[in-house]
């Protein structure tokens, strides 16, 4: 049976759900793998999850369950590297990274700027076309701030150093579209 099936309030039926007394709706993300989809109002943060989000700081745990109990399973340690929200609680959040590893963060940790990884070295083009004049080349794993997609599958970003431009989306992790009817 799933969750939503029960009508449980969202913090009962994430735990419900941590504990292995339910299971959640499974849908995919465009980049694969199941997450839990639902709209803002059903979540405990009042946003819609799967989301991205980033690191707040450049020292984060990830645990292997909502608490401060729970053992450590990941030392993150690069702020602002995006992450996919997949399940809530009040105080937590389930995240997926960039290499598909799951682990547990207290929401604080978290940021809802959009961040994006580069999967290659790219270069931030002047205008959203491969013939546009470049401005930087920012090296493969560089993180830059999101500032928008066009659906011509550039989108223009910042990086740390001031430097903006576009880069085509699917040269960048965390800038991913989640399908329409995963929500």
């Amino acid at each position: 049976m799933t969750c939503s099936t029960l009508h449980f309030k969202p913090v009962i039926a994430a735990a419900l759900l941590c504990a292995g007394l339910c299971t959640a709706p499974a849908v995919t993300a465009v980049d694969g793998g199941p997450l839990i989809s639902k709209t803002g109002a059903q979540t405990p943060s009042g946003f819609k999850v799967p989301r991205f989000v980033s690191l707040k700081y450049g020292n984060v745990n990830g645990r292997t369950g909502p608490s401060q109990s729970h053992p450590v399973k990941w030392n993150y340690s690069r702020k602002g590297l995006p992450v996919i929200v997949v399940a809530e609680t009040e105080m937590w959040r389930k995240i997926r990274d960039n290499n598909g590893d799951e682990s547990w963060m207290h929401k604080r940790t978290l940021d809802g700027r959009r961040m994006v990884v580069t999967i290659s070295d790219v270069t931030l083009r002047a205008k959203p076309n491969h013939s546009a004049k470049g401005r930087a080349i920012a090296s493969k794993d560089a993180i830059l701030s999101l500032e928008a997609c066009e659906d011509t599958g550039w989108c223009a970003v910042k990086a740390s150093t001031g430097h903006t431009g576009y880069v085509e989306r699917k040269s960048l992790w965390g800038a991913q579209r989640f399908r329409s009817q995963d929500f």
